[in-house]
């Protein structure tokens, strides 16, 4: 692996990070834009929805994890996305994952609407009371 290739990761893992700690913090503003510079600088947010929903479970308590298999009560299609993007990842069916990824229109609008709404979840699920983790 080339020394470009690693500072590229790890640029990639700083840049999904920081859009996840802004949604926890509350800083939606702040976590859209870092997620917009995930995909301009890196092509693509598939990684970035591992390194959040990974997060998520990693600072889930096992007996809490049962929690996250509910769906929210909504009608809004990008959080209902959302939601299944989690489980999948939590149940690692590995197909869910993929066909939840591919389903995301490949127009900005339509990833800058599932991002976020994934980590609008996660933020909830992370800091259910609101305010700074």
């Amino acid at each position: 692996m080339s020394e470009h290739a690693c500072s590229t990761s790890e640029a990639f893992d700083r840049r999904a990070r920081l859009a996840l700690d802004l949604a926890v913090a509350g800083d939606l503003p702040g976590a859209q834009a870092a997620a917009q510079e995930l995909d301009l600088y890196h092509g693509a947010l598939t990684g970035a929805l591992l390194v959040w929903v990974d997060t998520l479970i990693g600072r889930t308590e096992p007996a809490q994890q049962q929690a996250l298999l509910t769906p929210p009560e909504t009608t809004d299609p990008a959080t209902r996305w959302a939601a299944e993007v989690i489980a999948a990842r939590l149940t690692l069916n590995k197909q869910a994952f993929v066909d939840l990824r591919l389903a995301v229109p490949r127009t900005r609008a339509g990833v800058d609407e599932h991002a976020t709404a994934l980590l609008c979840l996660i933020a909830d699920h992370l800091n259910p009371h609101g305010g700074p983790a």
